[in-house]
């Protein structure tokens, strides 16, 4: 996994970020006769960026951007050798957080 975060400041209250994610091949068990995991199997690299702008003043935190640019099919796996199939996470969406610190 390599991890990348791209920070520009616009100004004293305002940012624009890229933030990316690469993730090597893993393996998985995609197979689940009768629950047994068998012989996992690898899965693809897989890409994940976003995009968004901040903006920051006193304790409110405002983002706002695009997440899985790409729109990859990004599988979330077990750590562990289990029986569950891979889940496959978003796609591509419209993030808007806000944060205030009390």
């Amino acid at each position: 996994m390599l991890k990348t975060d791209l920070h520009y400041q616009l100004n004293k209250y305002s940012s624009f970020n890229i933030v990316g994610q690469y993730m090597s091949g893993r393996y998985a068990c995609v197979d689940d006769a009768n629950w047994v995991c068998g012989t996992p199997k690898k899965l693809d690299d897989s890409f994940d960026f976003k995009a968004f702008y901040q903006y920051q003043l006193d304790k409110l935190l405002i983002n706002f951007g695009l997440s899985n640019i790409l729109n990859e099919e990004i599988y979330l796996v077990q750590p562990y050798r289990g029986s569950q199939s891979p889940i496959q996470s978003y796609g591509r969406r419209l993030m808007l957080d806000f944060h205030y610190r009390f």
